[in-house]
């Protein structure tokens, strides 16, 4: 599959329990984060940006291969030694019960607890932009499925925009990573 064609495909579901246990390792949380933002990645960039040793992301990149969570890139390698990896799907991940699972949970709790500290206004910062919108519509369960479409299509169109870019200035200091949450359902006082 051709690269740019992995920021058109829908989200990887995480079902399997190789990919679970796979994805719920904290440091593979973050290289996926860091691979998510990006169109591919060096290893040894990568443990760089993450302050791992280079031995100990290795096996973290591999555990996540084997899984089927990202993909190597030797056609982007400078050597032989030189290891290029991206995710497998730009598409972002889906869960079937993320609560089930401890890891995968705490995974979310954290992703809430920073929902709620720029909710508060703790993540204010000259760098980002945080902005926070609430809004419903009256749909069918079809067209909220292809809301749901449309809004992952703006955002890979954008995190596509974003990690190419990145890649052609790799020193733009302006340029830092955005967290989008996007969450879409019945609220129990809806009618």
């Amino acid at each position: 599959m051709a690269a740019d064609d992995t920021w058109n495909q829908p989200p990887l579901e995480i079902t399997e329990p190789a990919m679970l246990r796979a994805f719920a390792h904290p440091t593979r949380q973050r290289i996926l984060r860091e691979l998510s933002v990006r169109t591919h990645a060096r290893a040894a960039d990568l443990a760089q940006w993450l302050g791992e040793p280079a031995n100990s992301l290795s096996f973290h990149l591999r555990t996540l291969a084997k899984a089927g969570l990202i993909r190597e890139l030797p056609e982007k390698a400078r050597d032989k030694r030189d290891r290029v990896w991206e995710l497998s799907s730009q598409g972002g991940y889906t869960f079937e019960d993320p609560i089930s699972d401890p890891a995968i949970s705490a995974f979310f709790v954290e992703r809430l607890d920073w929902l709620r500290r720029l909710v508060g206004g703790e993540l204010d910062n000259d760098q980002t932009v945080s902005v926070l919108q609430f809004g419903g519509a009256l749909l069918t369960k079809d067209e909220a499925r292809q809301f749901a479409d449309e809004v992952s299509e703006l955002l890979a169109k954008w995190r596509k925009r974003g990690a190419e870019s990145a890649e052609a200035d790799p020193g733009n200091a302006d340029r830092i990573a955005h967290d989008v949450v996007f969450a879409l359902g019945r609220s129990v006082s809806s009618h």
